[in-house]
């Protein structure tokens, strides 16, 4: 598997909202360009945005967002605005993909449309200028670093000894409002910062090629397991609600491919201290990591069984069911 890295003003303008929602989690990374930007935006577009989230009851912007965006054809080509006004276009692209939930479409696309104000607002004050002017520089020379770097890896064949995966390409999009995410996109792409050390991308490009890990309707019961055990769903209510993990099934596969992608990273000797990691990363919360980690090492995965049946019999020893 090779990279393949690009630019996107898209994704990098979905990416600058979170911190225009005024929270402290981005605004620690990107308050000189908020201050910057929010005085100059029109008021109306401003309470229209924000009573759009309020309404949505999300804090983080970014992921749910360019997920479905990366679904539509030529989509980093493509005006933002008409992207994001095309229902029938996006549901019918998005349906195709593993990710399309029925039952959670309409309330997520009235979220994604709740973004349009402030997309709109944001062009009229030039944002696209100073991207290009400012931001798009750094991306670049990030991005001729990377390509030296990654020529270096390829995670094809361990990823593929856990889940089915036979992409050759594997697509970065390099933005600079993206902190302190790795965003997984439709198809084997993904988010990543200019900001991050090179070895970051290559933890982001193993984390999130991973989701999803398992047929979840092949291992619902097991996951329905794990979300009654006390440890795990104590986790769960107390992590940092801009974690983004919005249901305990979501919190759960987190935690699954953080121990995998952890898992990967050890194996390149990218990732020395895992346990260090783990008690970090997300504040310490993804609990049912490291006990993943540890049946990883111990536990060789068999290519004669599939990654369902391999997480099925880690919950049964976990959980002793």
């Amino acid at each position: 598997m090779k990279f393949e890295i690009k630019t996107s003003y898209n994704f990098d303008k979905i990416c600058f909202l979170n911190c225009l929602t005024g929270n402290e989690y981005y605004l620690k990374y990107y308050k000189k360009e908020y201050d910057i930007f929010y005085p100059l935006l029109d008021k109306k577009s401003k309470t229209l945005f924000t009573k759009g989230m309020e309404m949505c009851g999300k804090t983080t912007i970014s992921p749910l967002v360019t997920l479905y965006i990366s679904s539509m054809k030529d989509f980093n080509k493509r005006d933002l605005e008409e992207l994001i006004n095309n229902e029938q276009e996006m549901k019918s692209s998005f349906r195709k993909h593993i990710y399309y939930d029925a039952n959670e479409w309409q309330d997520n696309y009235t979220f994604i449309k709740a973004t349009l104000p402030i997309i709109k607002d944001l062009e009229r004050v030039n944002f696209k200028e100073y991207w290009l002017t400012n931001r798009l520089p750094l991306i670049k020379a990030k991005k001729t670093e990377l390509n030296s770097y990654l020529l270096n890896f390829d995670l094809g064949e361990l990823i593929s000894s856990f889940v089915e995966f036979k992409e050759d390409i594997c697509t970065v999009y390099l933005c600079s409002f993206a902190r302190p995410h790795g965003i997984k996109l439709c198809g084997p792409s993904f988010i990543s910062d200019y900001s991050y050390k090179k070895e970051s991308t290559i933890s982001i490009a193993a984390h999130e090629m991973f989701h999803p890990p398992y047929n979840y309707e092949h291992v619902k019961d097991y996951v329905d397991i794990l979300a009654k055990n006390d440890l795990i769903v104590e986790a769960f209510k107390n992590q940092n609600p801009n974690s983004g993990y919005y249901t305990l099934d979501d919190f759960i596969e987190e935690n699954i491919v953080e121990a995998l992608g952890v898992y990967v990273c050890y194996m390149l000797n990218i990732e020395k201290e895992p346990y260090e990691y783990f008690e970090k990363h997300d504040e310490g919360s993804h609990v049912l990591s490291p006990h993943f980690f540890n049946y990883l090492l111990n536990n060789p995965k068999s290519n004669n069984i599939n990654f369902d049946e391999y997480f099925i019999e880690f919950v049964k020893r976990f959980t002793g069911v």
